[in-house]
């Protein structure tokens, strides 16, 4: 019995530590065994959405190799990167999703250390605010750098789960590194944000 209950949370613990980065494909993690500073870079961001109490997910593609690099319930988000360009594909959850026919993007090389901005979800879709995310949101309106123009559409009401039914609504980047780098010691320790470069997704 105690063997088994020993069994028990060690498989608790290792699912804790697998699950918490938020990457549906560890490939792309941190600490990939098949991905190194040799052939992958390392991308950090962040997503502010004050409708979000547990982060929100968000998918990006590289469009030169078709690879596919899905973020559940991200708010500070680091991964590796295989070289290419990339664009933010979707932004929210399973029934209330955000896609574009222009869509945000950036570009990585091997061996880079890249910060891609913070991506800020719009006040007008507001509803169960968490007040900490939407005083955030509200300082960094002055560092937006970058506009995009996202369109809502629900996987479960449209026959096509990429059907844009809802009404267009802009999607933003803002330069937040600065307070980034202090929040990322917490958020992803292994990671020395200082040394990164600015890359704003645009």
């Amino acid at each position: 019995m105690k063997k088994f209950v020993v069994l028990f949370c060690l498989l608790v613990v290792l699912t804790f530590l697998t699950g918490c980065s938020g990457l549906a494909n560890q490939r792309y993690a941190l600490d990939s065994k098949e991905l190194n500073d040799k052939n992958s870079a390392i991308v950090v961001g962040e997503i502010i959405d004050p409708t979000m109490y547990m982060g929100t997910g968000i998918r990006f593609i590289n469009v030169s190799s078709n690879e596919v690099i899905d973020y559940d319930k991200a708010s500070i988000f680091a991964f590796r990167a295989t070289p290419g360009r990339y664009i933010l594909d979707i932004v929210g959850g399973r029934s209330n999703s955000f896609s574009s026919k222009t869509p945000f993007q950036f570009t990585v090389q091997a061996g880079e250390r890249v910060y891609i901005g913070t991506i800020l979800k719009p006040m007008t879709l507001f509803l169960n605010t968490n007040q900490e995310a939407l005083s955030r949101l509200k300082e960094l309106k002055p560092k937006i750098t970058g506009t995009q123009v996202y369109q809502e559409y629900s996987q479960f009401l449209a026959s096509d789960p990429k059907t844009l039914n809802g009404e267009p609504v802009e999607f933003y980047v803002a330069d937040n590194s600065e307070a980034l780098k202090k929040l990322a010691k917490d958020k992803i320790p292994n990671v020395s944000i200082e040394s990164f470069v600015l890359r704003l997704m645009k």
